[in-house]
């Protein structure tokens, strides 16, 4: 990460000032480094907007810097045009300093004709499914199903659709997103998937249209905006 090039650190939304011209403010986190280090940050938080991986990183790469970073000098386990390895959210802290829970909480809704496709993928997150800070570690959870036979929520009637629910533990979900990206499905515009990770306050909604994985929960305010939470002052001691 070193370099003489000065760099940020802190881009975010609140950081820039946009009128005839952008212009970035609030400099007290400034260093020297590598070029590529401001528009990693960049490409990171374009994710957690809710940006597809492979957009963010076209914008990434007009960058030169990052265009021409060696893949292993940006993160060991990203790969070109998927978000393995910069989900934002928990540590990236790896080994026996990692912290011990970092809890993604998962639902996926499909049409009855592509359980078998949910069935594929939770033998894929038990035995397959890399964690998000140590690739070469596998394995991170299961959902089970919370609509069949036998089950039942508020109400009187049994819920009439597919629903499956469980939560992953340092799971990569930018791997997530890429499998079901990939995933054979028969009825892809009936699928859904609900992302709620450690860090985060809602579920963010993933949909697929056109052929391309999308997200569709609002993507402002971010949970780190100022105005994400009203002031504490506005509640009665």
């Amino acid at each position: 990460m070193d370099g003489p090039a000065l760099i940020h650190t802190d881009l975010t939304p609140a950081n820039f000032l946009t009128a005839d011209t952008a212009r970035v403010i609030d400099w007290a986190w400034w260093r020297t480094g590598a070029t590529w280090i401001d528009p990693a940050f960049v490409f990171i938080r374009l994710i957690a907007a809710g940006h597809t991986p492979t957009r963010a990183e076209q914008w990434a790469t007009r960058a030169p810097g990052f265009r021409d970073a060696y893949p292993d000098a940006l993160h060991s386990g990203a790969r070109p045009g998927t978000a393995s390895g910069w989900w934002p959210g928990c540590s990236r802290v790896v080994g026996d300093d990692a912290p011990v829970s970092c809890v993604t909480n998962v639902m996926v809704s499909v049409d009855m004709g592509d359980s078998r496709v949910v069935e594929l993928f939770n033998e894929w997150c038990r035995a397959d499914l890399p964690k998000r800070n140590d690739p070469g570690r596998r394995g991170t959870g299961s959902l089970r199903l919370i609509t069949g036979e036998g089950t039942q929520w508020g109400g009187p009637r049994y819920p009439e659709c597919v629903v499956w629910a469980g939560t992953l533990n340092h799971a990569d979900l930018g791997a997530v997103v890429d499998w079901f990206r990939g995933a054979p499905w028969r009825y892809p515009n009936q699928f859904q998937l609900f992302l709620l990770d450690q860090e985060q306050a809602f579920f963010r909604v993933w949909m697929i249209r056109e052929g391309e994985i999308r997200q569709y929960a609002p993507t402002v305010p971010h949970e780190d905006d100022d105005d994400f939470d009203p002031p504490d002052d506005i509640f009665p001691g």
